[in-house]
């Protein structure tokens, strides 16, 4: 989509959706490599010098999308070169999302996999410990069936033993 995005030699709705296809790509929070969203930015900054205005407005909304603050001096110079009015107003509303950081959506979104990534991690866990469990277990069992004195501790969840119900 980059190449297509400043290929000037492409017709201007070729290059306008290749934008709108970058907005898509941050939207969707699916891109993993830096590398890729680097390049994603740098391409919608140099469109950003596109003579189409509609060109302008959707590099302007993919690097408000993709969140980086690289993007406010080159988003300033548009700002100052450009008589189309929304574009300016979108540039403008843009650089203040910039500048407050992420928005709302992105920071839910990180939230939701960082918890999920401890859910997988939590279930981890407890499969080991099971299997820990499951291991002392029959080991305190083979020591107590060879006459040894091995006593375990109480589940929390196993019932009380008689010696405790009267206390």
């Amino acid at each position: 989509m980059t190449a297509w995005l400043l290929d000037r030699k492409r017709p201007m709705d070729a290059r306008a959706m290749a934008a709108h296809g970058l907005v898509v790509l941050a939207r969707t929070h699916r891109v993993e490599s830096r590398e890729v969203e680097t390049a994603a930015v740098n391409a919608l900054i140099a469109a950003l010098d596109d003579p189409w205005e509609l060109v302008q407005r959707n590099a302007i909304l993919g690097l408000r999308e993709w969140g980086d603050p690289h993007a406010i001096p080159a988003l300033e110079r548009m700002m100052a070169a450009t008589p189309d009015e929304r574009g300016v107003r979108l540039a403008r509303q843009t650089i203040l999302r910039l500048k407050r950081g992420r928005h709302a959506g992105q920071e839910t979104q990180k939230l939701r996999g960082d918890l999920e990534e401890m859910r997988e991690e939590n279930r981890k866990l407890r499969a080991r410990l099971e299997a820990l469990e499951a291991r002392m277990g029959s080991a305190n069992g083979a020591a107590s069936a060879s006459g040894g004195a091995g006593q375990t501790a109480a589940s929390p969840d196993a019932p009380p033993s008689g010696n405790d119900q009267g206390r």
